[in-house]
Formats: C-alpha cells, structure tokens, sequence
C-alpha cells in the first residue's frame, strides 16, 4: 500500500463571489452603508460623512471619516484581505483614542464595500 502525502493547499476565490457573499451575508444597501460607517467607528473617526452622487452616469456612496486611527498596510493585507477574519473576535480590546469597543466583530463587514 502507498504511504498517504500529506499536501496543503488555500481555497482560491474569483471577485465576483465578494459581490455574491455581500449580498447574501449584509442584505441591503442601507446595511451595507451602516457597516461602514461601524468601521469608521472602530477607527475612532470624530465625524463621518455619507455622500449619495446618484445624479452622474457612474452613480456611487461615498462613506468617508474623519480623524479616524486607518489600517497598516500589515493590517490590510493580513487582517482586513481576509474574509471572516478572528482578530477582532480573539482580541476584543478598546479603541486607542476613545476607548471604544468595536461594533465591528464578524469579519464580514468589509464585504459592504461590495455592495
């Protein structure tokens, strides 16, 4: 009998399936905009802007905060790339300038920008 091969591999997904889980795991629009705005709550952002632009060709929301503490690079690719991420469920520690506890804890809220 032939000895087993242990082989590691990563599961590969195509773009469209952050679109597909978006909408299937935050529902609507208005939902997707309030996960959005929870990031820039856990970001200690002071004040947080939500533009419609629903008059041009290429209509868009624009979610934008102000003063809030961003991500690393480090943690973007390592943390935030990741869909269902645990850092926030294993670390559950206050925010840096208003000691907030972060709304934000699933690790699907970044699949709002899809929507």
């Amino acid at each position: 009998m032939a000895a087993m091969m242990e082989i590691t591999s990563a599961f590969k997904a195509r773009a469209h399936l952050l679109k597909l889980l978006g909408d299937e795991l935050i529902g609507d629009d208005r939902l997707a905009i309030f996960e959005l705005v929870k990031n820039a709550y856990d970001a200690d952002a002071t004040k947080v802007e939500v533009m419609l632009d629903l008059g041009s060709t290429n209509p868009k929301i624009v979610v934008t905060d102000h003063q809030g503490h961003g991500m690393s690079e480090e943690t973007i690719l390592g943390k935030w790339m990741e869909i269902g991420t645990d850092s926030k469920r294993k670390e559950r520690i206050r925010s840096p300038r208003f000691k907030r506890m972060p709304l934000g804890g699933k690790g699907v809220g970044r699949l709002a920008v899809h929507m």
